[in-house]
């Protein structure tokens, strides 16, 4: 993640965007991929997500979790192979209107739904993990944590620290490192990107930084890491709507 933020600031034109003089078609995006990226999600993201939380031996055996395990880690290809074929259905049976796509401005707009939806399904999944975390009547009796006990929320989200290894008791303590890294790096290399294109966008603006910095930890806490930097990249198209939207058109948004 950090490395793909850097070759997109890099080599990107929507990466160094300077508003007002931002031309919105370079935002825009078609509202016919738009929709087709809901179902795109679902099935090379959420179905194969589903799969992998299957709990073995309790639905699936050891075997096959560990098959919809490995199926899991490509999600961004299926999500790319899916996109598509569902953007053709969407196109083939028009439920796009065609208002929609009349203007690089009305395409933007369009896409206001593409965000709620998705920062809606990530708030839902992100509390819902704070809440199994905290609250032991919410965990599933599948997983066989009926021990009632309260899980440290310390150890679930500081990982080791770098300067201070040890060694790992279990193969699940070394994989929750793992995964906490993972995390982390991945978040922390959206969230200077999202810093980067608020700057610029914001005509260089260091109050746009801080600004942004507030509002992500603020969004952390209700859609988490990823709902935050998708609701950046939200504020930054946003600004290029209001930076291109004549009076009357900014009186409609209202």
């Amino acid at each position: 993640m950090p490395i793909y933020c850097t070759v997109h600031i890099w080599m990107s034109p929507v990466g160094n965007l300077a508003l007002p003089t931002t031309d919105a078609t370079i935002l825009s995006m078609d509202p016919v991929d738009v929709v087709g990226t809901f179902g795109a999600l679902a099935l090379g993201y959420m179905l194969p997500t589903v799969l992998a939380a299957l709990p073995s031996p309790a639905i699936v055996s050891l075997h096959r979790q560990q098959l919809f395990l490995a199926l899991w880690q490509g999600f961004p290809l299926l999500v790319g192979f899916a996109q598509p074929f569902v953007s053709a259905i969407v196109r083939d049976i028009n439920i796009v209107p065609a208002s929609a796509r009349q203007t690089p401005l009305t395409r933007i707009k369009y896409s206001r739904n593409m965000y709620r939806w998705i920062l809606t399904i990530t708030s839902v999944v992100h509390l819902s993990t704070i809440a199994f975390a905290i609250f032991p009547v919410v965990r599933p009796s599948l997983y066989a944590l009926s021990d009632g006990k309260p899980i440290d929320l310390k150890d679930l989200f500081i990982p080791m620290s770098v300067l201070a290894p040890r060694q790992v008791e279990s193969l699940p303590e070394g994989n929750l490192t793992l995964l906490q890294y993972d995390l982390y790096s991945a978040t922390a290399g959206g969230l200077v990107w999202i810093l980067y294109m608020s700057y610029t966008s914001a005509g260089s603006s260091l109050v746009a930084i801080l600004k942004t910095i507030l509002l992500s930890l603020l969004r952390i806490l209700i859609v988490g890491p990823g709902g935050a930097v998708l609701w950046g990249l939200w504020d930054r198209d946003e600004r290029a709507l209001l930076a291109s939207s004549t009076p009357t058109e900014e009186k409609k948004d209202q």
